[in-house]
């Protein structure tokens, strides 16, 4: 893939693009292990992203205010952030592929990753 392709040049097949800009909240894969999850100090979301995308772009740039418009729940205008990119050394120009937030219960603050592409 050419690192300057921008990102809407980039063919998405159908179902791909159909999954992308929505949060989803993580859980155990295994009924059986729900129960696990009741009482944790945090929930996990994820969300795939296209690079340069205007809800990529102000997720990165105003983190906060996009959450709060995305209405995570637990997200407060209080809440601090914390970012991690994973993959940073392959630069900023390839794709983000995945953001995932873990947002703590008792406080709202966040822990968020982008995952860059890594093909």
């Amino acid at each position: 893939m050419d690192d300057d392709q921008p990102y809407d040049e980039i063919d998405y097949g159908p179902h791909e693009a159909a999954t992308f800009n929505t949060w989803v909240e993580l859980g155990a894969r295994n009924p059986d292990d729900q129960g696990v999850l009741e009482f944790a100090p945090m929930t996990r979301y994820t969300k795939k992203l296209k690079s340069s995308s205007p809800e990529a772009e102000a997720l990165i740039h105003g983190p906060l205010q996009a959450l709060l418009e995305d209405r995570i729940p637990g997200v407060t205008p209080e809440s601090s952030i914390t970012t991690t990119v994973l993959h940073h050394e392959r630069g900023l120009r390839k794709r983000i592929i995945r953001a995932t937030i873990s947002v703590e219960s008792s406080t709202g603050d966040v822990s968020m990753e982008f995952d860059k592409e890594t093909w």
